[in-house]
């Protein structure tokens, strides 16, 4: 299965709980996400560890891992997979690969403004990951993915009694009722919060 990311298994880190911390790294072609492999271990063993990606640009949350544990010293590939539906990765974007953990050493490489970090209680995850702090850490970090674009669906946006504007991903798409052809995953929906009937 390909990947990008950093696959070299650097020096340790040292023991790090409740921060988010990841990398980002640049995806090579389209696809679709199937799971983050974070090298390193949980102490204690019992300890939780998930992963999740983030776009570099807005920080946007994009996809979310299972939750694992028992990855024991003196480290391992730690693979999670991805809940479904799983992330689309689009050629070309910055991607920001991070793992958080109620105790987990982390190993990597220093690299000039590769990592982020942001100090956070193992809970939910932060959408968007404002606060997040520039780092030169580039931990041992990969995204695993199915090559190809995504499945699409077809999107169907209606209202009554009246039309309103719609806005999805960021983009106008016009007034309902509005049919879109969309890749599957997940998107943001918007419509006025207000609107003045005469």
């Amino acid at each position: 299965m390909p990947s990008f990311g950093n696959g070299v298994i650097g020096a340790s880190y040292g023991t790090t709980g409740n921060f988010i911390m990841g990398s980002w790294f640049t995806c090579p072609e389209d696809g679709s996400a199937v799971s983050i492999s974070v090298y390193g271990y949980v102490s204690p063993a019992t300890g939780r560890i998930k992963a999740a990606i983030y776009r570099l640009s807005d920080l946007a949350l994009i996809g979310v891992t299972e939750e694992g544990t028992g990855y024991e010293m003196p480290g391992v590939w730690a693979t999670l997979n991805f809940l479904a539906p799983e992330p689309t990765l689009e050629l070309g974007v910055e991607y920001l690969l991070v793992a958080w953990s109620t105790l987990f050493n982390f190993f990597g490489e220093d690299e000039a403004g590769k990592g982020r970090h942001k100090p956070l209680p193992y809970d939910g995850w932060p959408n968007p990951l404002t606060g997040a702090v520039s780092n030169n850490r580039k931990l041992s970090i990969i995204c695993n993915y199915t090559a190809g674009p995504a499945p699409t669906h077809m999107l169907r946006l209606a209202s009554t009694p009246i039309s309103v504007p719609v806005i999805v991903d960021g983009l106008s798409v016009g007034s309902t009722p509005v049919d879109l052809e969309v890749e599957e995953g997940l998107h943001s929906v918007e419509v006025p919060s207000e609107i003045e009937v005469i």
